[in-house]
């Protein structure tokens, strides 16, 4: 047995010592959607949330426009996963914590909700334990190396050899760039939107009467705005989905801008909630934004922030 275990520990070794001196040929934006994030360094401008944000917002429009002139604090970081992994909770925040740069005093903090990144399905509920504590978001220790050996060892879901495959493999429909946006491309024709979409609600359909608005998840948001509050400028923002969606979710939780709006005056920041456009940023499929729409969505953020701050400046005059 303690021969058995020195030679497992010596493959380890093994393993990781190839990873790290081969690291640099890795494709870190084909490994998975999530693999890049935990490899660059500190950000000191965040993007927060789900798979709705991950694809729908691109610090490459965003940050031009809210760091330049020395308004915000940058690089400017998408740190969204998805409902299962970054719902908010203890996880989360505790991953969001490693993720700032410490001396961040004037960051902008893009935290975007809906009801799914703030509720826990029935198991959750029976359980006492919540979803993402069986992911890398509860057990990753480190969110910024390169190569992240722990990650790909321990949640990496691709055999180690196609990691340093040149050219890349062909046929991926995503890309996980530097700044963190997870750009989807996929078919566009109505056909085919219809059909991802189709089978996208039909999911959702079968989670939303057992999903339910959580005090745990409400309370780790508030923590999240605490600390950041800390480090910068915090904006809640609720981002557009297909209609489908946008009726689902009305019909489920229809108090829910009403809370997000109480939440966001209790701490001081603002709410800005897009969900009333939807019809104008069409998705891939019923759920996350098409690149261009997120492009769209994205400029209008930052213009509106920035139209924020100039009333903000003007009442302080």
């Amino acid at each position: 047995m303690r021969q058995l275990v020195l030679k497992l520990g010596l493959l380890c070794l093994v393993v990781a010592a190839v990873l790290a001196l081969l690291g640099p040929r890795i494709d870190a934006g084909r490994v998975d959607p999530f693999y890049r994030r935990f490899t660059s360094g500190p950000a000191s401008s965040l993007i927060i949330g789900s798979s709705r944000a991950a694809q729908g917002l691109q610090p490459r429009v965003l940050a031009p426009a809210l760091l330049g002139r020395g308004r915000y604090q940058g690089p400017m970081l998408n740190f969204a996963f998805t409902i299962t992994n970054s719902p908010y909770g203890p996880a989360y925040l505790a991953q969001i914590k490693k993720k700032v740069a410490a001396h961040t005093r004037n960051g902008v903090f893009l935290l975007a909700v809906d009801p799914w990144v703030l509720s826990c399905d029935s198991t959750e509920r029976q359980d006492q334990r919540l979803r993402e504590d069986k992911s890398f978001m509860s057990k990753l220790h480190a969110a910024a190396l390169n190569p992240n050996i722990e990650y790909i060892l321990r949640f990496g879901d691709r055999p180690l050899y196609q990691l340093f495959a040149v050219p890349p493999l062909k046929n991926y429909d995503i890309y996980l760039h530097a700044d963190g946006w997870l750009e989807m491309t996929v078919p566009l024709d109505s056909a085919s939107v219809q059909e991802r979409t189709s089978r996208g609600m039909r999911r959702y359909r079968s989670f939303v009467n057992h999903w339910q608005l959580s005090d745990v998840r409400m309370q780790a948001l508030r923590q999240t705005i605490t600390f950041l509050q800390q480090h910068g400028q915090v904006y809640l923002l609720r981002l557009p989905a297909g209609v489908g969606m946008k009726q689902m979710e009305q019909q489920h939780w229809p108090d829910f801008d009403s809370l997000m709006q109480r939440q966001a005056e209790a701490f001081r920041v603002p709410y800005l909630s897009y969900m009333a456009l939807s019809a104008a940023y069409p998705t891939t499929d019923g759920n996350h934004l098409q690149s261009e729409a997120g492009r769209r969505l994205s400029r209008k953020i930052a213009a509106d922030i920035l139209k924020l701050n100039g009333a903000h400046m003007a009442r302080q005059k």
